[in-house]
């Protein structure tokens, strides 16, 4: 009978003499290492490059031919796209780009879906962390389903035309990062099940931010009351804190500080009951700094 990868890493695990705790340091949880060697979990090609490395074999030496021919099972695959969520949350392009490079060789991820969702975050790689955005903007647009916004449908299209949106407004493209974020919120609402609600929020933010921009600050506020809304009737926190601080932006630009200094108090409140206390620290500089340079009267 062939041995699984898991059954390969426990035994050169043993005959190193290296406990599931001293493999798993830096890279996963002890736990993990237990699920991989019973079989429970497949690791994703990343992980499987890490324990080997630590190991001292070659991946090819654990990878299961099997695997290779037929395929990978779906929690593979959930997990690499779950560290890659994880990355996106902290912002860790470096990390995205070995995860990207690492399972672009993987055959579950050469080609169809999977494949434009790797190349999804190669573009957010190629602007963020190499600073190349003429190139971030074509692999974006490679992921698309169709060159016609207007026939745009898949979830990945609403991802990636919010990134789009993002590379454009921080190039100073204001008009083309508002069709591509308001093209995904269009797309949302022809899908009836739609799975990651973060996403609504997510679009509902970074287009406020371009209206700000373009100085029509009063559909900003509108977009960020949508927002606000949206996370009292799915009890869901995310950009709650983000959406009243982008009103009090707004209502500060117009002149209207009390008002805006209110939403930024609102903000740093929301912000020290979620336990993010250096991001409120920054919020109550900024209305000190407003309440020192006397902008309020």
């Amino acid at each position: 009978m062939d041995r699984t990868i898991g059954d390969k890493i426990k035994y050169i695990r043993k005959e190193l003499n290296i406990s599931q705790e001293a493999l798993a340091k830096g890279i996963c949880a002890q736990s993990e290492i237990s699920r991989i060697e019973n079989n429970k979990n497949y690791p994703s090609y990343y992980l499987l490059l890490q324990l080997s490395q630590r190991l001292g074999v070659d991946i090819k030496d654990l990878i299961d031919p099997e695997k290779e021919d037929k395929g990978y099972r779906k929690d593979y695959i959930y997990e690499v796209k779950n560290q890659l969520k994880n990355a996106r949350r902290e912002r860790d392009y470096k990390l995205i780009k070995q995860i990207v490079e690492s399972e672009l060789k993987v055959p579950a991820f050469k080609s169809g879906p999977n494949n434009l969702f790797l190349l999804w975050h190669k573009g957010m790689v190629l602007f963020h962390l190499d600073k190349d955005p003429e190139a971030a903007i074509e692999t974006l647009k490679s992921c698309l389903s169709c060159e016609n916004l207007n026939k745009l449908y898949t979830e990945l299209d609403i991802n990636v035309l919010n990134s789009l949106g993002i590379i454009n407004r921080n190039l100073g493209d204001l008009l083309n990062a508002k069709k591509y974020l308001e093209t995904a919120i269009n797309i949302i609402k022809k899908i009836e099940v739609y799975k990651e609600k973060q996403i609504i929020n997510k679009l509902f933010y970074n287009l406020s931010k371009v209206y700000t921009d373009l100085n029509d600050t009063e559909m900003s506020i509108k977009l960020c009351k949508k927002g606000i809304s949206y996370c009292n009737s799915n009890e869901d926190m995310y950009l709650f804190a983000d959406f009243h601080y982008q009103i009090g932006r707004n209502y500060i630009i117009s002149n209207e500080q009390e008002i805006g200094i209110d939403y930024w108090h609102k903000a740093k409140h929301i912000l020290e009951f979620q336990g993010k206390n250096k991001l409120a620290q920054i919020i109550k500089e900024e209305i000190d700094q407003y309440k020192n340079t006397k902008l309020l009267s």
